[in-house]
């Protein structure tokens, strides 16, 4: 595959992608991150997180990120399998892609 093919197919996924979850860009690209594989849950106005497979009860190192909403959106789109949440991260934003599988509330 040549540069440019791999330019046209990395347009195309990325589109596919927003598309499956409702998400239109605005004035800016935000980055994606892969957390399919993330024990993760949604508390108010953050999202917290971990890669650990433990109990809830025994989770030290829980991470949380803030959910960051405009008047048009909640920053939370939810496909079937799998929610991408838009959050701000020291520096920007960022659309962090979880398996809905994985979302254990209380985390």
């Amino acid at each position: 595959m040549d540069t440019p093919e791999k330019f046209d197919l990395f347009f195309a996924l990325r589109d596919d992608i927003h598309n499956y979850f409702g998400y239109a860009e605005d004035w800016h690209i935000i980055p994606m991150a892969d957390h399919r594989s993330y024990l993760w849950s949604i508390d108010g106005g953050y999202v917290n997180y971990h890669e650990d497979f433990q109990p809830a009860e025994k989770l030290t190192e829980i991470q949380t990120d803030r959910i960051y909403s405009r008047d048009d959106s909640s920053g939370i789109y939810r496909g079937e399998e799998y929610t991408m949440i838009r959050v701000y991260i020291r520096g920007g934003y960022a659309l962090k892609i979880f398996d809905n599988k994985m979302e254990k509330p209380g985390i």
